[in-house]
């Protein structure tokens, strides 16, 4: 929902959301700010609530007249040497286009915009950092439908985001790009796409380093099959079920270093698909690979480099 203020205003660059009810929440809730209060009462606790707060227009008009316009560049006065007068030619206004002579009235909304400034709150969310609740609102939100006010789901900024687990669990419908989402501070990716079937979209630009749990991260992802070779998952423990069921996926792995993860358990298991050589991975002494690659197409003849555990 756009913010409709009633007085025009030039923000400077970079200004946003948050920002914008920042400046008005410091000038709100100072002594300037007394008389308002009594009359509007306390200021909305998240700019997330603040377009619907009854005191909205009139808080923001008196905050713009507390500020004062934005400082404008000053007039340069060109001084005219004197010379011999010139007569003035009588002034004759410009014949009207035809257009302007027959353009209509502006209706309510159209005038609303041409005497005040538009605030796309929804483009300015664009830049708001998430955490890890108000990601899981905001996606409750549009895997609803509900998008009003959302910027697109690729642009949302999850550079804050630590825990991604079960994220899209069971969203059978959810197959929107996300390959650019920062994951550089995300520790859990457990059940991430889970149960999500129609999910197939690019993630292989990933930061993954700092994950621990990838456990049952695509398991029943059945139409997921792009590639995850660039990720790194050195930091990974638990791997258990990863790719369960994961019938179409059928990617290399090789440059993958395993060596921390303790838990293959069900890895592969019904990844129908799966044949991809694994030689290249060293698993540790005491990792878990029951049924590992049970239903899957893996071959023997590629086989996992082992201590000393046995591949089921």
């Amino acid at each position: 929902m756009p913010w409709r203020a009633a007085k025009p205003v030039e923000e400077p660059a970079g200004t946003d959301a948050t920002t914008m009810y920042h400046r008005i929440a410091d000038w709100y809730n100072s002594p300037e700010g007394d008389a308002l209060r009594a009359a509007w009462g306390a200021y909305p606790a998240s700019p997330e609530t603040l377009e619907s707060w009854s005191g909205f227009v009139a808080v923001t008009n008196a905050f713009l007249d507390h500020a004062g316009p934005p400082p404008t560049a000053p007039e340069t006065v060109q001084v005219e040497e004197e010379g011999p007068p010139v007569s003035e030619e009588p002034y004759e206004p410009p014949l009207m286009m035809e257009e302007e002579r027959e353009a209509p009235a502006l209706g309510e909304e159209a005038a609303a915009e041409e005497t005040g400034v538009v605030v796309d709150w929804a483009l300015l969310r664009t830049r708001e950092i998430l955490t890890n609740e108000s990601l899981r609102d905001r996606l409750k939100r549009w895997c609803a439908g509900d998008r009003e006010g959302l910027p697109p789901i690729s642009t949302w900024n999850t550079s804050r985001v630590t825990d991604f687990s079960k994220l899209f669990m069971n969203q059978k419908g959810f197959n929107d790009d996300i390959s650019a989402w920062d994951t550089s501070n995300v520790m859990t990716m457990e059940g991430m796409f889970r149960n999500a079937s129609t999910f197939n979209q690019p993630l292989n630009d990933w930061r993954v380093d700092k994950v621990t749990n990838m456990q049952q991260m695509f398991q029943s992802a059945s139409s997921f099959n792009q590639p995850l070779n660039n990720w790194r998952v050195d930091n990974v423990t638990d791997m258990g079920g990863m790719l369960w069921g994961a019938s179409a996926f059928n990617q290399p792995l090789n440059d993958w270093r395993v060596d921390n993860v303790t838990n293959m358990s069900n890895m592969f298991r019904f990844a129908s698909s799966f044949d991809q050589p694994l030689g290249t991975w060293r698993l540790r002494a005491n990792c878990k690979t029951l049924r590992m690659f049970e239903g899957s197409n893996f071959r023997n003849s590629r086989p996992v480099k082992a201590s000393c555990c046995a591949i089921s």
